[in-house]
């Protein structure tokens, strides 16, 4: 009897452990690139990303970035980050950016059209590539993030059988009330309609976290994970 209690409640942990990893989507666990902290600004933060992540950046020629095309600030932090990434063999030589985000914080990018001319960017992207040329590509989140099944990158990837770097940024909730406001929702596999769900999961782990640190009202914070192999979110806000 002791016996099959035992192996009961070892079969119910075991099926709790893989509930929780379907529920944060932890494929793999996650990894704490930059703790939560408090940035001067979007240079502060985006020089903080480059030191951090600095051999990643240096072994991968095309690398998307994400943003939230409904946060202006995104662009501007993505903006200091490539102006202060000049040193060779980190610089990327071609910048190109989602025609509908605009080209007013990238003037000297290449406006693009990723889901209507696919074909043409990925031809066009693997051209510049073979020509030893280091290539970033600024499309909204939903597109740059490997955790959305599906999207531009995981596309290219399976068209090309290559893997990019990606870094993706996303608002960072800081209560529990704020996660209803969420733009990605946490969404188990097997309910998730959008393909976005493992993103939202990524997201409220993160947030979850941390909580009870506090910052002064109006600071900037924010915190990096990985969550993928080349898959990096960026998680941003200012304290309310």
């Amino acid at each position: 009897m002791g016996k099959r209690i035992y192996l009961v409640l070892m079969a119910a942990l075991v099926l709790l452990g893989l509930g929780a990893m379907i529920y944060f989507g932890i494929q793999p666990r996650p990894i704490q690139k930059i703790k939560i902290s408090q940035f001067e600004n979007h240079t502060v933060l985006g020089n903080s990303i480059l030191l951090r992540l600095r051999e990643e950046i240096k072994l991968n020629p095309l690398l998307f970035l994400g943003v939230e095309p409904e946060n202006p600030e995104h662009q501007q932090i993505w903006k200091e980050f490539l102006r202060l990434n000049q040193e060779p063999g980190l610089r990327y030589d071609v910048i190109a950016i989602e025609q509908f985000l605009g080209t007013q914080e990238f003037p000297e990018a290449s406006p693009i059209e990723t889901t209507e001319k696919f074909t043409q960017f990925m031809e066009g992207t693997r051209g510049a590539l073979q020509a030893g040329k280091r290539v970033v590509v600024i499309v909204p989140t939903l597109a740059a993030s490997q955790a959305v099944f599906g999207n531009l990158v995981n596309t290219y990837k399976k068209k090309t059988s290559e893997t990019p770097m990606s870094l993706s940024l996303s608002e960072l909730p800081r209560t529990r009330e704020m996660e209803k406001d969420m733009r990605h929702k946490c969404v188990v596999e097997g309910v998730d309609q959008t393909g976005e769900g493992a993103l939202g999961c990524y997201i409220a782990q993160a947030a979850r976290s941390n909580y009870r640190k506090k910052f002064e009202t109006g600071q900037h914070i924010g915190l990096v994970m990985q969550v993928g192999l080349k898959d990096f979110l960026v998680l941003y806000t200012q304290e309310k």
